[in-house]
């Protein structure tokens, strides 16, 4: 782990994401942690902590020129933090790791699959809420609760002449229901929308992978 003082204060975990500075085993000079610390925001002074492009290249035991190793499977060594920042810097490559396991296991157990998280789709609940938060939307409610009120009062709290119908309710029910109808569909379509979407996404993704 890199010194609290100097550089090494941009490599400080933020409370709550220590677990991400913290590997069991690790083979590689960093964390998954530190190299956050690179971006979100973007960091010149963790750049330099890290000991810039070439500490990077060589505690990541990669080569800028040739990439990762084809034949790399898991590491029997390691490399500290302190000999990428602060020892004699030599070009690293991917060497060292075995012929046997699973391609490049070190790397996907210490930092993940290079792959983008699948996006969840919106649930029709939520783009129910999303298509009545609308302003015209929002009026037409008030509107209807207050027509509603009103001809719920007159038909049971007024007495009605003759046999007149006590249908002074049915304008402020005729408006909920339209709103309804209006948010199920809208909601329907962009529902629709999501799933082809993300079916869209999942295939893709599928064709770069091979």
């Amino acid at each position: 782990m890199p010194s609290q003082g100097g550089d090494g204060d941009f490599l400080r975990p933020d409370p709550g994401n220590e677990a991400e500075f913290q590997v069991d085993n690790n083979k590689f000079a960093f964390s998954p942690g530190q190299l956050a610390k690179l971006f979100n925001p973007k960091s010149h002074g963790a750049y330099k902590a890290l000991g810039g492009l070439t500490g990077l290249e060589k505690g990541l035991r990669t080569n800028r020129e040739t990439g990762l190793s084809l034949d790399e499977h898991t590491f029997v060594d390691s490399i500290s933090f302190e000999e990428v920042t602060g020892g004699p810097v030599t070009r690293s490559t991917s060497a060292g790791g075995s012929e046997s396991g699973t391609p490049y296991g070190d790397r996907i157990r210490c930092f993940g699959e290079n792959i983008l998280p699948e996006k969840q789709a919106k649930t029709i609940w939520k783009l129910m809420w999303i298509a009545f938060n609308d302003k015209i939307l929002i009026l037409l409610s008030c509107a209807a609760v207050i027509s509603l009120t009103l001809g719920l009062y007159q038909t049971f709290g007024v007495k009605h002449k003759g046999g007149a119908a006590k249908v002074e309710w049915v304008e402020g029910v005729a408006i909920i229901v339209a709103i309804l109808i209006v948010v199920m569909v809208g909601a329907g379509n962009d529902w629709q929308k999501e799933r082809q979407f993300v079916k869209l996404n999942k295939k893709v993704n599928l064709e770069e992978t091979y």
